[in-house]
């Protein structure tokens, strides 16, 4: 699995609202993304975040839930507080056996 940010210099930018509400999924930024950045450290304001754009990666990321792990944080619920986000929590935010439990 490759990471790091884009070798070129690029820097993507995904999570703005407005990017998906005029022209729906930019699909030719994830497939720039797949090609030089095919994992990518997004800066956002409320903490960075991960993104995994080629298929095997996010095969990898999956099944290795040791070292992959939305359960300490970073599935996008950044106005929630501990105790909200904890009384919340689903299957994408556990790993292993809270996970399959939740399941």
């Amino acid at each position: 699995m490759t990471g790091g940010s884009a070798l070129s210099g690029t820097t993507f930018d995904i999570a703005a609202p407005e990017i998906y509400g005029t022209s729906g999924i930019p699909h030719a930024t994830f497939a720039q993304m797949r090609a030089e950045a095919p994992v990518y450290r997004h800066a956002w304001h409320e903490g960075d975040f991960w993104a995994v754009t080629r298929y095997a990666d996010c095969q990898t990321v999956t099944r290795d839930w040791r070292t992959f792990s939305s359960e300490r944080g970073m599935t996008n619920l950044w106005d929630l507080d501990d105790e909200a986000r904890a009384a919340r929590k689903s299957p994408i935010d556990t790993c292993s056996t809270d996970h399959v439990r939740l399941r």
